[in-house]
This record gives C-alpha cells, sequence and structure tokens, in this order.
C-alpha cells in the first residue's frame, strides 16, 4: 500500500488537480530522518523506480524514517504510465509526499491547448522549453524548480530532515537538496545515476564546467557528502573532473530483483521454433531498431531454426502523443509477416513470467561505454541466451563478460547481429543445464539488494547516523540557537536590504578570521546575496574578503566565485583578470612545488575562466577581440602557461611518400560539415589514399581528446597513464598516414600533437571559435607543420593570443577559403526577389541578427515591400543567461513584425539554394565570423550582398573589408539600409549589382578555385 500524504501548494505551470491522498506513518523524532527527493517512484512505470524502491526500503530497513518526495500519479499517465504491482514491495513505512506537477508537453487533450500551441506547436514547444530555462539549466524541468525547493522546505519544516538524498534525473532537484543545505544546512547526498556532464549517449562531455549547468553542477557536488554513479565509466569521468571530490564518488550499480528470475527453464521446443525477447524502453532511435530488425531478417534467411521463430518486443513506446503511434511502431508493424510482434508493457508482477515464456533474450542498448541499462542484470541472471545488440565498447560488454550464454558484441552491423541471433538459437537448444546455471551464478553478484547492502558498494550507514533528537543536551541547544540565528540572519530578506548586506560586508572583512572561516562565510554570504537578487552586493562581499585573504588557494576560491556569479547572469565581471591571475597564482605555486597534476588542474581552470563564452560568444562584443595583447598577459605571465605552452618538438621531419599514393587521414570530432566536399575530391584521386577518423566513434580516444586537465598535466611533463594510451592508440593511424588533416583546432588536435608525430605530417584547421577557446593553449604547435586559417582576420588575432605563435616553432601560416559549391546556387530569382533581404545562420548571438532587423525596420519605414527571411534555427537560448537576454529581445523583434509577414523564418532547409532564389539582397550581420559561407553563397545566388563591418574585427589590419570587396561592406544599420534603397531603387540597378556580385563570388571562392589551394597544400607535386 502506497503511504502518500497531501499534495503540496501551490502548484506549477503544468500542474495536474491537486487534492488529498491517505496520510503515512509520521516520523517518530527519535529515528532519523531523511527526505528523499526520487521522482519517477513507484507506481510510476519508469526503469529507475526499481532503483529508487529499494533505496528507500534499505534505507528504513536501517533505521531511518523516510520520506519520498515525487510528483501526482496523475502525471505519469501522460507519459509512460503507472504500475502498481510496482508499489506492492514498498515499506509501508515509507511516507510519499506528492507534487502537483506534470510535464505539460506531454498533454494529449487538444481541448486544454493555447490558441498558440494549437497553431504553431513547434513554436509553442520551443518557448516552452525556454521557460524552464529561465528556472534552471534544464529544458524540461527547470520550471519545477521552485515546487520542489518549498516542497523539500515544507517537509523539514513539519519534520526537521537529517541527510537529504536527491535522484537524479531530473536534474533540477539539485537545486532543491541546495536550497536545503544553503537555508538549514542539511546533508545531502545525490545519486546521479548516469551523471549529467557526461554524454552517456555520444561520450565525453555534455557541456563545460564555466556553462550555467556546469556551474550549478560544480556548486552542488562540491558539498555532497557522497556521489553515487551506476557504473565505473561514469565514476570516474567525474573523478577525473573534479578530483577533489574522487573519494565522495561512489559506484552503485543498479542490480536486480530476484522476483523478476524466471524458474529455470526446460529445453525449448526447437521443432516449432524458439521465442527471442526484448524487455525495456524502445527509447532509441528508429533507424537503430531498423538495423537490428534487418539483422533479424538476414537471420532468418541463412538459418532454419531462426526461420521458424519468433521475435517479440514488450515495454513502452513513445510517450504522450507519440505513444505506441511513431516511427519504431511503423517498423514493427512492417517486420509482422518475418515474426516480429509488439506485446506491449510487462507489469512489474509479470516480468518473470514474461522471460519464463521466451528462449532467448535480445539486448538493445544505445550509447558505449557509459551506459549499462538496468535490464542487462536481469537478462544475465535469467539464465537464457543474450544477444547484445549494441556498440563493442560498452559498460554491458564488460557486465556480461564470462557469461556462459552471452553471444558477445559485435557493434551495430546488421550482419554480425544476424550472426549474434544464429548463435544465440544454437545456444538455445544446447545449452546444457549447468551452463544454465553457470550463467544464473554469473549474475548472482548483481541482485540489488546485495549492492545496497552496507558492506557492498553502496556508501550507507550501518545505523542511524546521529544520535535521537529527543534529550539533547545545552550546550547542542545553544550550538543550533546560534546556528538558527545566523540562517536567519542570512535569509534573502535579510540579505535584500541594504542595512544587512552591509553589516555582513563587515562581517567577512573583520580582522582576525582565519583564511578558512573567512572564506566559508564570504561564499554563504555571497551565495545568499546572489538569491537574494543583490549580484553586485554579492561580488563586492567576496572581492573584499579576498583582498583580507593571505592563502593562495582561498584567494582564488573567492575571486573566481565573484567572477562566476556575474557569468551566470550574462555579465563580464569586474574581477575577471584577478581571478584569473588568482587562479593562476596556485597553479604557478603546485607547479613549483613539483604537483603536476594540480598545477594542470588549476591552469584549466584559469583557462576556462578566461575564455568563458558568456565572455567571448553570447554577447555582441570581446575583451579578446578588444586587446588580445592585454586580455592575455596573466596567461602570458604564468610560469604554469609558460611550460603548458613548451614546445616539445618533433624528433624527425616529415617524409614524402615515394612510389605509392599519398595516404591522407582527415581527422573530426563530429562536426565534419565543411570537409565533405574536400574529402571528396581526395577521395576520387586515384594518387591519394583517403581514410577518415571520427574521434566521437572512438570512445577511447574521445575519452582522452575531451580530458583537458590529462592534456595538460601531459603537456607539463607528467608521466602518467595519458601519454601511454595516447601513443598506443594513434600511433596505428600515424604510422599508416602520410599527411594528418585535423579539422578544427580542438580536443582531437591537442590529442595528435601529445605524441611525436615522427615522419608523418600534421595539418591543422583552425575556424574561428576555437581561438576563443582554451584548446590553442593545448595545442603543441611544434608538431603541427601547417595551421590553415579560413581568414587573414582569425589568423591575425589567432598569432597576438596564442604565445607559442609567435615564437621560432611556429607551423607554416595558410589562408583558404571554406570549400563551396557556389555555381549551384545560380538560378533565377522571383520577381518580388529585390524587396526580399535573407540571413543565413542565426542560431548563435555572434549571427546578431536584430541588427538585421533593425536594418528591415529602417528600410521599411520607406517601403514596406521590404521583407526578412531568416533561414536556419532559431536563436539558442540555452547556453547562458547572456544568451537568453539577447534571445528574449530577439523574440520580442519577430513577435512584432512576423504577424504583418515582414518578417518570415524558414528554419533549417535541405534546399538552400532554392530557398535564395527569393532573396535579392543577402545579408550578413555577424560580430564574428571567420568567412561566413551563407553571406557568400547567398552573393553567388544573384543576391545584393550587404554585410556589416564585423565588429570584432573592425579597424584592424584585416577584416570583413579586406575580404570582400568594399561595396559589399558597410559600418552601420544606417548605411545597410542606404545601400540597399539604392541597388534595389530599380529593377535594372538590382539586377546589375547582383550579377557583378555573383561573377565575383564564383571567380574568387567557387571550389574549382579553392580546391588549387589545397591542392597546393596537401600533394607533394603541387
Amino acid at each position: 500500500m502506497r503511504n502518500v500524504i497531501k499534495r503540496l501548494s501551490p502548484p506549477a505551470p503544468g500542474a495536474v488537480p491537486s487534492g488529498t491522498r491517505t496520510t503515512g506513518p509520521r516520523p517518530d523524532g527519535v529515528r532519523p530522518h531523511m527526505i528523499y527527493l526520487a521522482i519517477g517512484f513507484p507506481p510510476a512505470a519508469k526503469s529507475c523506480a526499481y532503483r529508487m524502491r529499494e533505496t528507500a526500503n534499505k534505507f528504513v530497513e536501517l533505521g531511518w524514517d523516510v520520506t519520498v518526495l515525487t510528483i501526482a500519479e496523475e502525471s505519469w499517465e501522460r507519459e509512460y504510465g503507472l504500475d502498481h504491482t510496482l508499489s506492492d514491495p514498498v515499506d509501508p513505512r515509507v511516507r510519499i509526499v506528492e507534487l502537483p506537477l506534470a510535464r505539460e508537453d506531454l498533454e494529449t487533450d487538444i481541448r486544454l491547448f493555447t490558441e498558440d500551441r494549437a497553431l504553431n506547436p513547434i513554436r509553442w514547444m520551443q518557448r516552452e522549453r525556454e521557460r524552464h530555462l529561465e528556472h534552471f539549466p534544464e529544458p524540461v524541468f527547470g520550471g519545477w524548480r521552485s515546487a520542489l525547493e518549498q516542497g523539500v522546505l515544507d517537509i523539514h519544516r513539519e519534520f526537521p530532515a537529517d541527510m537529504l538524498l536527491a535522484s537524479c534525473a531530473p536534474y533540477v532537484n539539485l537545486a532543491a537538496a541546495w536550497k536545503l543545505w544553503e537555508t538549514h544546512e542539511v546533508p545531502y547526498a545525490i545519486d546521479f545515476r548516469d551523471g549529467w556532464s557526461v554524454d552517456v549517449i555520444g561520450g565525453g562531455e555534455a557541456f563545460t564546467r564555466d556553462s550555467e549547468a556546469g556551474q550549478w553542477e560544480e556548486r552542488v557536488l562540491s558539498d555532497a557528502t557522497a556521489i553515487w554513479c551506476v557504473n565505473d565509466p561514469i565514476a570516474d569521468f567525474y573523478r577525473e573532473r573534479y578530483p577533489e571530490l574522487a573519494e565522495r564518488v561512489h559506484v552503485v550499480r543498479n542490480g536486480f530483483d530476484p522476483d523478476s528470475v524466471p524458474e529455470v527453464h526446460g529445453e525449448p521446443a526447437a521443432e516449432e521454433g524458439l521465442t527471442f525477447g526484448y524487455l525495456g524502453s524502445v527509447n532509441f532511435k528508429p533507424a537503430f531498431l531498423a538495423t537490428v530488425l534487418d539483422g533479424w531478417r538476414a537471420a532468418r534467411e541463412r538459418d532454419p531454426l531462426v526461420a521458424r521463430s519468433r521475435f517479440e518486443i514488450r515495454g513502452h513506446i513513445g510517450a504522450g502523443a507519440s505513444r505506441e503511434a511513431n516511427a519504431h511502431m511503423t517498423l514493427i508493424r512492417q517486420a509482422e509477416a518475418d515474426g516480429v510482434l509488439f506485446g506491449g508493457p510487462v507489469a512489474k508482477a509479470e516480468v518473470a513470467a514474461t522471460y519464463g515464456r521466451w528462449d532467448a533474450l535480445v539486448l538493445m542498448l544505445v550509447g558505449g561505454r557509459f551506459v549499462t541499462s538496468g535490464k542487462v542484470y536481469e537478462f544475465m541472471a535469467s539464465g537464457l541466451p543474450v544477444v547484445s545488440c549494441h556498440e563493442v565498447d560498452h559498460d554491458a560488454s564488460r557486465v556480461l563478460a564470462g557469461h556462459p550464454l552471452w553471444t558477445g558484441a559485435v557493434g551495430l552491423d546488421a550482419e554480425g547481429i544476424a550472426d549474434s541471433f544464429v548463435k544465440a538459437a544454437r545456444m538455445a537448444v544446447q545449452a546444457t543445464p549447468e551452463q544454465r546455471a553457470e550463467a544464473r551464478a554469473h549474475a548472482n553478484r548483481f541482485t540489488r539488494g546485495l549492492l545496497m547492502a552496507p558492506g557492498g558498494r553502496a556508501p550507507l550507514p550501518r545505523r542511524a547516523a546521529r544520535a535521537p533528537r529527543r534529550g539533547h543536551t545545552g550546550m547542542t541547544k545553544a550550538l543550533r540557537g546560534i546556528r538558527a540565528v545566523a540562517r536567519g540572519a542570512l535569509h534573502p530578506r535579510v540579505l535584500r536590504t541594504g542595512a544587512g548586506a552591509r553589516a555582513w560586508r563587515l562581517v567577512v572583512t573583520a580582522p582576525g578570521l582565519s583564511d578558512a572561516v573567512r572564506s566559508r562565510l564570504a561564499r554563504r554570504v555571497g551565495g545568499g546575496l546572489d538569491q537574494a537578487n543583490r549580484p553586485e552586493g554579492a561580488v563586492l562581499t567576496l572581492s573584499s574578503a579576498a583582498r583580507r585573504t593571505t592563502g593562495v588557494r582561498h584567494r582564488a576560491d573567492l575571486l573566481g566565485e565573484a567572477a562566476r556569479v556575474e557569468l551566470a547572469r550574462g555579465r563580464a565581471p569586474r574581477v575577471l583578470t584577478a581571478a584569473v591571475s588568482a587562479e593562476l597564482a596556485w597553479a604557478d605555486a603546485r607547479w613549483a612545488d613539483a604537483d603536476t597534476r594540480a598545477a594542470a588542474a588549476s591552469a584549466v581552470t584559469a583557462l576556462q575562466l578566461a575564455f568563458h563564452r558568456v565572455l567571448h560568444f553570447d554577447r555582441t562584443s570581446s575583451p579578446l577581440a578588444d586587446d588580445p595583447g592585454a586580455y592575455t598577459a596573466p596567461l602570458r605571465a604564468s610560469t604554469t602557461v609558460r611550460a603548458l605552452t613548451k614546445p616539445a618538438g618533433r624528433a624527425t621531419p616529415p617524409a614524402v611518400p615515394a612510389g605509392r599514393p599519398l595516404r591522407l587521414l582527415f581527422v573530426t570530432r563530429g562536426n565534419a560539415n565543411f570537409l565533405h566536399r574536400i574529402r571528396g575530391h581526395y577521395e576520387d584521386r586515384p594518387e591519394v589514399e583517403v581514410r577518415s577518423l571520427d574521434l566521437r566513434e572512438e570512445p577511447a580516444l574521445d575519452k582522452l581528446a575531451t580530458s583537458l586537465t590529462r592534456i595538460a598535466a601531459h603537456r607539463l611533463g607528467g608521466v602518467g597513464e595519458f601519454g601511454r594510451q595516447a601513443e598506443e592508440l594513434l600511433r596505428p593511424h600515424l604510422d599508416w598516414a602520410d599527411t594528418v588533416f585535423v579539422d578544427w583546432c580542438v580536443g582531437p588536435a591537442a590529442l595528435f600533437t601529445s605524441v611525436d608525430p615522427g615522419t608523418t605530417r600534421i595539418v591543422v584547421r583552425l575556424h574561428s571559435a576555437e581561438t576563443f577557446s582554451p584548446w590553442p593553449y593545448l595545442v603543441d604547435f611544434s608538431r603541427v607543420d601547417d595551421l590553415v586559417f579560413v581568414g587573414a582576420h582569425l589568423r591575425d588575432l589567432t598569432v597576438a593570443t596564442v604565445p607559442q605563435l609567435s615564437s621560432q616553432n611556429t607551423p607554416r601560416l595558410h589562408v583558404i577559403a571554406n570549400a563551396m559549391d557556389l555555381a549551384s546556387h545560380v538560378r533565377p530569382k522571383t520577381d518580388d526577389a529585390r524587396f526580399t533581404l535573407g540571413l543565413t545562420g542565426i542560431s548563435s548571438v555572434a549571427k546578431d541578427p536584430r541588427w538585421a532587423i533593425q536594418v528591415l525596420r529602417i528600410l521599411r519605414a520607406h517601403d514596406s515591400r521590404y521583407r526578412l527571411f531568416l533561414l536556419g534555427e532559431d536563436v539558442d537560448a540555452k547556453l547562458s543567461a547572456a544568451s537568453r537576454a539577447y534571445a528574449r529581445h530577439y523574440r520580442r523583434d519577430v513577435a512584432e513584425l512576423e504577424p504583418s509577414g515582414a518578417l518570415r523564418r524558414l528554419g533549417q532547409l535541405d534546399d538552400v539554394p532554392a530557398a535564395l532564389t527569393e532573396v535579392g539582397v543577402i545579408l550578413s550581420s555577424s560580430v564574428r565570423e571567420s568567412f561566413h559561407c551563407g553571406f557568400v553563397e547567398g552573393a553567388a545566388s544573384g543576391a545584393v550582398p550587404v554585410g556589416r563591418d564585423w565588429p570584432f574585427f573592425a579597424g584592424k589590419a584585416n577584416g570583413a573589408r579586406t575580404l570582400f570587396p568594399a561595396d559589399w561592406v558597410v559600418g552601420s544599420a544606417q548605411e545597410a539600409a542606404d545601400r540597399i534603397l539604392e541597388v534595389t531603387s530599380t529593377p535594372e540597378a538590382w539586377q546589375k549589382t547582383a550579377r557583378a556580385a555573383s561573377a565575383h563570388a564564383l571567380e574568387t571562392w567557387d571550389w574549382p578555385v579553392v580546391r588549387a589551394q589545397f591542392d597546393r597544400l596537401l600533394l607533394p607535386e603541387h
């Protein structure tokens, strides 16, 4: 029976109707009390419910009162539904509080839709995500923050808590845990399960430490008593990301429940065929399912036993309006003739019986080494053969290793999967009772109760951690009273007043305080002031305390926190230079003490602060672009950074192959958008042999390429595993290739220059964003033979920014435009194109589409026929507070102009040349560009180019005015409007100007012209 108490109010947006439920047992005041933030607790039909149930039960067993905070049952009806059999084993002493929260985006009753949602669901969804992001950096659940915070505070007020355990996702639970800690100092632990900053599907980092999400994660984890992860790779990721927290990171695997295991199987009736089964949520991409089904069909064609067998898929497919009405269901229905059927979800009570009806299991999993999936444990314990349909380097492979009835991992290849189906069929009919028993025994170490028990891997207390609250001594009561007064004085209501803020500032700067006490107190006061919406007061308090602090580490922490307060609000910190310098002072001290790893970690922290995206990407100005010499002066002064950028050189020069084709290796990490035409050209050349390496598809290499601290430690001369792994993994590629072309000067470039390339030539291409990031400081340019820029202005800025590029070990520098097929854009224009402006690529603040809108307003004051087409994904508001602020203003502009047709957002298009036939004037509104392909493509199409003199480079030796013809570039929106009015005044003037621009673009940047420049760079005979 569930013990549910009344839901808390008021409800947040997206709430379900409130009501009252039966009250569960009240904490007795003797046992310690834990609040368990567990959204997904039974009876939610979600995979996390099993882990949550066992966690709550185990704490009760260990002597705790447990109050679970979750959301209303009705909410799950919108998603995967309910399974009340999951609630049966919940200990009756567990108390459950439900909040009236629900996902509005999963509502399927169109009668409840707003007009905006009904008419433009895509735009409504985008705004819904942005609304959530205004509260917390999580686009689906961020808006729940205030309700969750109030929920834990209300529970604590009624029954004081001794501990809080937050299970993530959703990650907004972190805000509630932090709120209770900040307000009442209730210790908390985080059950991270799959982590947050780790990209468990793609591998590597999901977001940087200096992003808004990164700052939240670091802040909350820094004070957590324990951090749980579901497998070793995720735990290792966090130990490396936060080395100071390594001892608090624990692996708590999901495991399985013994009651989910079927009885021992007898021999299957092979003559009737076998039943293969999959049980779990179908949450992978349709293409993934299609590959598995292709493998199944191939197995049926080659093996008679599989041909007369069935493949049953059970579980949840889709949520909300997409539940069992999506592309996955279409694929399954199309495969019904091949013996594939869908049986729907399975209640917890029926899991064992379901396994008992099957003869072999199909394990379909996305991701790689960071993903385990809870189902793998049940699959192992079933004693049935297991077909693996997942990447070879997957944590499930490590769990299954040694299982006698496992077919092995062959990757996501239909032919390999077909072989596995055939192999599993043979295992099913040939397995001996001993083998099945051995398979079950292999899984026994992963029973959920064993994993969660004290002495297992879960860091649970063996008994109540705190003495009973009754009968406190007088001293204890006095201390509690003092703490209560302090908490009250730090309440946001107090700190919002000028008197309260000044009083605390006097406290944190008072003489006689130790650095440790001053630092901790200042951070508490600063956090309270920030929460009270007084960020200026927070910065003043933290920086004032820093001036009174003599310890290098404490001073760096205080100034770093002051800088992050302003960055989190989208502002350039006033203490930025001091904060970077203080962090580097600590790095230099560690470097002087030969503590390489600490020096590397501190240097990376300083670099990430100096190159925070708010400073250079999410605003329309950059302090680095304004004065690169002055901005990078603290970096150049650091002994650690000088050691970090010291050239290691190469033992031998690159060699030119003789008597065989040139071997050319293209290296990327996901983004190969600018490589396709170049790579295709050399694939067609008989004198060149081409290979490609995408590090996102090579998890071991990708892990190295995204490990900034490990790369930095290696550059500083640290002897460790990184260098050995890099050498072992890269050497086969370097031995094969004559030339390695690394596109983007980021992680792969740093990785490939971390080892001596031998006789292999290294070419790196830098686009634009890299110059405003830490990566060029981690690349050893003494091992780069040729560094390619797409614009001379980027070359100048990068050389002025990166110390190594001003040394004697500088690579050859080239400027070569991007590879574009401009001829394909030349198409006839529509009659009304003359009055249509176009702007391609608007997703980032650097594109500054508001400048284009300003031009449009000036034009429409003269002639209402002018309109603006915006091509590409809309402005991304998720990146930071600065980008959100820009996006808010942009959306207001759009809302004003879009209804009249003056502005149209065309979105992401497959055929841009076709869209450009309606555009007569192409704009470049950016504040920063490396080249701006869309602008040149528009000019080639026959649209008149009117480009802004990119402010990051305006007035310098090179920029938009030196890259493009003089009449293409303007200095202001008014100049742009004047130019457009002039050239579109008559059809003849417009067409003449457009033809000249198109001819110039084709003669200067079309692929045949640029191709010759790449040939001269890459082919030894040119």
